[in-house]
């Protein structure tokens, strides 16, 4: 199950001309198990890609956000310098040594314009494992 929006406001909205948030969920069913550092690093492999897209002087311009989920399980990630990204584990993310069904969750809201299509960040996503 996948889900994309995309909303973007002009000059008649409060918020600034061209502004955008880009929300994104797509649920991975792997026909074998993989490491979850791989899936982790999978998603910060998609950040950087989107990272350039929304910053500017090393600064994002909005934020990015995503998160793993597999059953209680929880990995949050964040980035609102182009540098670092940062990750807060949740419950049960610790205890997990592989994941096969779990559900990738990005939300990049820029105050800039924004380049990335909705077609390419649910490219980027679903094919990054």
């Amino acid at each position: 199950m996948s889900n994309f929006t995309r909303i973007t406001y002009g000059r008649k909205s409060s918020v600034p001309e061209n502004a955008a948030l880009l929300s994104f969920r797509h649920a991975f069913s792997l026909p074998e198990a993989a490491k979850k550092e791989a899936v982790r690093d999978a998603l910060i492999g998609v950040f950087q890609k989107l990272i350039p897209s929304v910053s500017q002087n090393g600064i994002i311009l909005g934020h990015l956000k995503g998160s793993i989920q597999a059953g209680g399980a929880l990995l949050g990630l964040s980035a609102t310098r182009a540098d670092a990204i940062d990750q807060t584990p949740g419950p049960g993310w610790e205890e997990l040594d592989t994941l096969q069904d779990f559900e990738i969750r990005v939300s990049l809201l820029s105050i800039t314009p924004c380049p990335i299509t909705q077609e390419q960040m649910e490219e980027m996503i679903v094919n990054m494992i």
